[in-house]
Formats: C-alpha cells, structure tokens, sequence
C-alpha cells in the first residue's frame, strides 16, 4: 500500500529507463515489431512495451521485460541486459515490492561494474536508494544517492547532478531536516538551469516553496510558488500547474488573505477536475475544506471534506481517509456537534490502529522475505551447480551411447547395401545376357525417349527456377516498402521542427498539426533570418506515405532557398521551389503527373516594422486585426482574406510567377495559415464537410482569445466535429499573433 504524498512536493527521481519522459505510442505496432527477424529492432519494441506498461499494467511489462532480458543474452548485449535488470527494477518499485526492486537493481550494478559502465552504475545506485527510501532507509538511501552523484560530477552529466542533488533533497524533506533539503534543492537548480530544463526547474522552484510554507514563511513561499507556476503553465505541464495553484491558496490562507485563497484553490480545482486528476484533487477538496474552517465558514468546510472523502475512497487511499476523518472530526468539535464529532474521532482512531499494524506487519513480512529470498538464492545456487555437473554428465553419457548407435546402424546399413546389391548384380548380368539382343534392336527408341525424357525434366527445373525467383522477389519488395515507410517517417520527424523548436522561433503563435496517417502530407517550415519571421504552412499532392516524400522535398528545397541562399522574398521562394520540384520529380517531361506538387502559403513578417509580405501556391492566409477592423454582432473579430494564386507548386497548364502581397500589420494582429484538411473533415449531425466558411467563424470567434489557448479550442472543434468519424486529411493550421 502506497501512503499518501502531500501536494506540496514533487519528487525527482532516478527511475530512468532508455526514453526518460512519457510519449504516445502505438502499442499494436509495437507488438508487431516484436516478431521481427531483425533482433534490434525486436529490442527497441520491447523497451518501448516495457516503458509504456510500466506505469499502467506491470504484469505485461514484466513480461516484455523477461523477452528483452532472453534477447540479451542470445546476442551477449551484457550493457543492454543491464539496462533491462534496471528497468525491471522500476517496474517492482512501481508495484511497491521495494526489496525485489533492490534486486534487480544490484543484478544491474554488478555487470555495470564488470563492463565499467559508470552511467549505469550511477542509473543502479540512484533507484537502489531510492528503494532505501521507499522503506524510510535513509542512511542506506543517502550512501547510494551520494556514490551516484559522484559519479555523475566526476562524468560531468548536469542532468545526472541536478537529479541527483534533487533527490538527496527530497530525502531531506521526508526526514523533516529543511534546511539540508533547501541546501540540495538549490544545488540542484544551478545544474537545471545551465542545461535549461525549465521542468526541473520548476519542480525545484516548487518544493522550495512547499519547505518555506511549512515553516510558515509564506510571503517568500509566494515568490518561488509563482515562478514555478509560471513555468508550469508554459511547458504545459497542468497537473504541477495546479497543485502550484493550491499550494499558493493555501499560503494565502497562512496569511489570512481568504478571498485570494479561495480564488487560487477553486481555480486549481477547475484545472484538476478538467484533467481527471482524482488524488490531487482529493488534496485540493481537503485544503479548501480547512480553509473554510479556518474561516469559520462550516458549511462550506463541511461540503469540501465531504468531496475529498468521496474521493479518497474512490481512489482507495487510506492514509488521506484516515486525514480526512480527523478533519470531520475538528469541524464537528468547533460547531458543538459532540456526537459527530465522537463518531469521526472514533473512525480516526480505529483506522490509524488499523493502518499502524499494517505497516507493522508489512515491516516484519519484508525482513522475512528478505531472509528468505537470501536463503533460497543460495540453496538454488547449490542446487543449480550440482544440476550443471549432472547436465554434463548425462549429457556426455547419452552422447556416447547416441555415438555408439549410430555406428553400429551404418554398420549393419552398409553390410546390407552390399549384400543386395550382389545379389541384384547376379540377377542383371543373367538378364543382360538374355535380353542383349532386344536391347541392340530398341536402342534407338530408347534413345529418342531419353532425350524426351531430359528436355521435360529440364523444363520443369527452369519453371520451378523461376517460381523460387518470383517467391523471393515478392518477399523482398514487401520488406522493402514496409522499410521504407518506417525510415520515411524517421527522416519527416527528425525534418519537422517539434512543438519546442516552433516555440523557440514563435514564441507568440501555435502550430495545430495532426497527420492522418504514420506519415503526413502537410508540413510546416518556421524560421527567423536576422530581423524576419518566415512563417510557411503546405499541403502536398495526397498523403500517407506519397505526401510524406513530397513533404521531405518539399522542406529540404526550403532549407536551401532560404537558410543558405537567404531569399526571403516569399513570390521568389515560390518560383525556385516551383522550379526545383519540377526538376525533382521528373526525369523526362512526360514522366510527371500535373498533379504532382505541393499547395503552399509564405508568410514573411519583419519583426521590427511589422510589414508582412504574402505569397500563395492556392492556399490564402487569413488576418485578424484590433487596428480600425469592424467586429461581428457578437463580438467575434472578423477575418480580413489574402487571396493566393490559383497554381500549385508543380506543372500547371498555365504557370505565371507567383505574386508578392504587402500588408502593414498593428501589435495584436494575428495570421492564421492552414491546409484544406480541417476544413474537408466530415461531421456533425448531418455528417457533412465543415467548410471554409465554418473555419473562418471558428477562427473569428477564438481569435479574441490567448495565442496559447486557441492550438486547444481548434483541436477541441476539430474532435467534436468529427466524431466518430475517419479522419479524412492531414490538419494543419498555424496561429501568430503581432
């Protein structure tokens, strides 16, 4: 059973495997993966399975973890047998089986030691002191932490000491000793810092502010609170966002500021509800409980400890019941209700007794296992070695004899091979002498029929020649193709700029981008040249594995076009690229379809003057403006178009060169550029296209909004229009705001 951890912390720990933060992945393909031929990439599926169910299901990842384990040892991968002991490790600490999780852990850090892989070593040493800590070890836990910090300082890794230092806090703070934990944090910060790892950062930030609230010094707690939060909010990161939220309520509350109080903990309560988040919110139901008490509101103290205990059982958290009930307990006290306030005393009392054995019990079952498992893995020890010496023997035994056998059956095989074919000699040399002279006179036929004979024989050897020939060819196209769209989406992902990348270049716009297939036809190109914004969104002739190499094309021709030969005059990025995919994709002039190509709209925005310069392949922009732009009835702003060209990047039947479009942009405007998908999706009730002209309202009525909120209502549109339909295109839509 897993007690209860307080909102106020969040903890950094050293449960690494290969790929360190959460990720989607296809599970089914995965598993298909795993019946590969080729044992690397059987490897990979299994760590991503065992990543995966490691925190949902650890029965199947103990599973994928003994196949993984198998594999090593069949390539003698003594490195990568130690990655997986680690990861098994994790998975029994997840289970909350913290001595088997130790296990594993030290299988780990023994061949670690044999190879002189040190970051395996500090990996090993990290979760086995966290194992320690789990049991409330701390001296054993700190030892390890120490041995991996050492390590990762003498390796230079700023991931590994940041971590490693926030870990040892966070021990602190479990011993209550504050001051050391205040210390560790901090020196942990430094690290995250130079590396720019804004999330450990603010986890610090926040456990630093959990400590200065505890000793109740809630104006400075306030400072680290908000600039966690802060962070937070900008990675995405909504749970940590939240709890940050109730942890500033509650210093609020410390401070007697009741309104401010009650306003951060209900918006953290909106947050956690809208995520599911039903522990923390139990937490957040609890501190607005107390609040209210605090406030001698007991109405409403008694309606939010009523929640938090709908919800604790629900999760079946005991220790935060047992909390819960004390709470009810004191309520009842200061409102005079003696007998309700008897009664939750009374269920306080019996469910700590009960939960104080429990742990009691659990304490004397693990010291047990933990002789026991000692004893057993020395008698199997013994055991096994003595099976090893009877394996050999028997071995060599049933070998001998198998020998022995299998002499004397060629023996008597060959005795009587030998006698049958003397007599059948005898029995041929009389009928030879008998038939001499029919043989003389049919020599001819004979002959004619052999030859028959040889030429059918030989045609049926080249047709099954043949056969063999097409059966492989067939097999090694099919691997082929299915190579292909693989590595075809490596290269698109490691092209597309990621969501970090994008927020790097735009800090104030969005990118909605959601591939129909394993691969997508849409893409997008941002960049900054000196003072300029070059924004670019495509939509390439299909999609799937066909739009995905035009998209490849497509981004690679830009590369060169503007980051190396810095054209940034968007009519002329247009024409080369026109000219360069012409080029690419045909090699004689019939070879290419007219329909081959690409649909394109350049943005260039001049971040000092806010001039924009337009160009489009049939794809307009769209603008919103807070400059002299008349608004709808209902107040959403209205879309001001910028038409493109009517040809695509491509052969067209009457290719112009494209035109250049000027506009003066005010600081609020924003551009929105998009692809056809979202606008062809089928939905809604009637189960039709949504339409352009119903993208264009979406887009007036949520262009009022935050930059950083509109990626989420258009995703949102988007899901609720279609439904439970297909969906039927790639979707691309990017969002920048002056």
């Amino acid at each position: 059973m897993k007690k209860f951890i307080p909102i106020n912390i969040i903890f950094i720990y050293f449960l690494f495997t290969v790929a360190c933060f959460g990720q989607l992945v296809n599970t089914d393909s995965l598993q298909k993966l795993v019946s590969s031929p080729v044992d690397s990439i059987k490897m990979s599926a299994l760590e991503e399975l065992i990543n995966h169910f490691t925190y949902t299901n650890q029965a199947i990842a103990i599973r994928y973890a003994k196949q993984a384990e198998s594999l090593a040892e069949k390539n003698n991968l003594l490195g990568k047998k130690a990655d997986i002991y680690i990861s098994t490790g994790i998975i029994y600490y997840e289970k909350g089986e913290y001595y088997h999780a130790r296990l594993w852990n030290e299988k780990a850090l023994k061949i670690s030691m044999n190879i002189k892989d040190s970051l395996l070593m500090a990996r090993a040493l990290g979760n086995i002191g966290n194992s320690f800590m789990a049991v409330k070890d701390y001296e054993n836990a700190l030892a390890n932490f120490k041995k991996a910090l050492n390590i990762f300082e003498k390796r230079k890794n700023f991931m590994g000491i940041a971590i490693a230092n926030g870990t040892i806090g966070n021990l602190y703070f479990y011993s209550k000793k504050y001051k050391e934990a205040l210390t560790y944090y901090k020196k942990s910060n430094e690290y995250f810092e130079q590396i720019e790892f804004k999330e450990g950062i603010a986890i610090n930030l926040m456990n630093i502010g959990a400590i200065l609230k505890n000793e109740k010094k809630f104006t400075q707690a306030l400072d680290y609170l908000n600039k966690a939060f802060r962070i937070f909010e900008e990675q995405e990161l909504k749970l940590n966002a939240a709890q940050c939220l109730a942890n500033i309520g509650n210093c609020y509350v410390g401070l007697d500021d009741f309104n401010k109080a009650e306003s951060y903990i209900k918006t953290a309560i909106d947050q956690l509800i809208l995520i599911n988040a039903d522990e923390s919110l139990a937490l957040t139901y609890n501190d607005f409980g107390n609040a209210f008490l605090k406030n001698k509101k007991y109405n409403e103290a008694l309606q939010e400890f009523e929640k938090a205990l709908t919800l604790a059982e629900k999760v079946g958290d005991f220790y935060f019941i047992e909390k819960t009930f004390k709470d009810l307990s004191l309520l009842y006290e200061q409102t005079k209700d003696f007998e309700k306030a008897l009664k939750f005393k009374n269920k306080y009392v019996v469910l700590h007794d009960s939960l104080l054995n429990s742990e009691n019990e659990n304490y004397q079952e693990r010291l047990l296992t933990e002789f026991a498992s000692e004893r057993k893995d020395k008698e199997i020890l013994i055991k096994e070695t003595e099976l090893q010496k009877q394996k050999i023997l028997i071995i060599s035994l049933i070998t001998g004899i198998a020998l022995f056998i299998l002499l004397l059956y060629f023996s008597f095989t060959r005795y009587r091979i030998k006698k049958r074919a003397n007599i059948d000699l005898t029995f041929k040399n009389a009928e030879i002498t008998q038939q001499k002279e029919e043989i003389l006179t049919q020599k001819e036929e004979i002959e004619a029929q052999k030859n028959e004979i040889e030429k059918s024989r030989s045609a049926l050897q080249d047709q099954h020649t043949i056969a063999i020939r097409q059966r492989d060819e067939i097999f090694r196209q099919k691997k082929d193709i299915t190579d292909s769209i693989l590595y075809a989406k490596r290269i698109q992902t490691a092209l597309l700029a990621g969501n970090e990348r994008f927020k790097q270049v735009l800090q104030n716009g969005f990118c909605l981008f959601k591939p129909r297939d394993i691969v997508s036809g849409d893409f997008y190109w941002v960049n900054q040249i000196e003072n300029k914004y070059v924004i670019i969104a495509a939509d390439c002739t299909g999609h799937g594995v066909p739009g995905a190499f035009m998209s490849i094309i497509g981004i690679t021709f830009l590369n060169e076009i503007i980051n190396e030969k810095k054209i940034l005059q968007p009519d002329e990025i247009l024409n080369i690229l026109r000219e360069n995919v012409i080029n690419a994709l045909k090699s004689t002039a019939e070879s290419m379809d007219t329909k081959d190509g690409m649909d394109m709209a350049v943005c260039v925005v001049n971040n000092d003057t806010l001039e924009m310069e337009f160009a489009g392949a049939n794809n307009p922009i769209y603008v919103t403006s807070s400059h002299g732009m008349v608004t709808s009835p209902h107040g959403a702003m209205l879309l001001h178009t910028i038409k493109a060209n009517k040809q695509p990047i491509g052969i067209y039947e009457q290719m112009k060169p494209f035109s250049r479009q000027m506009m003066q942009l005010h600081k609020g405007d924003t551009i929105y550029l998009m692809s056809d998908g979202f606008a062809d999706q089928f939905g809604g009730e009637k189960n039709k296209k949504l339409k352009i002209q119903r993208l264009k309202e979406i887009i007036s009525e949520i262009s009022t909004r935050p930059i950083e909120m509109q990626k989420a209502l258009l995703e949102m549109q988007f899901d609720k229009w279609k439904g439970s339909n297909d969906q039927v295109d790639d979707v691309l839509v990017i969002g920048y705001k002056c």
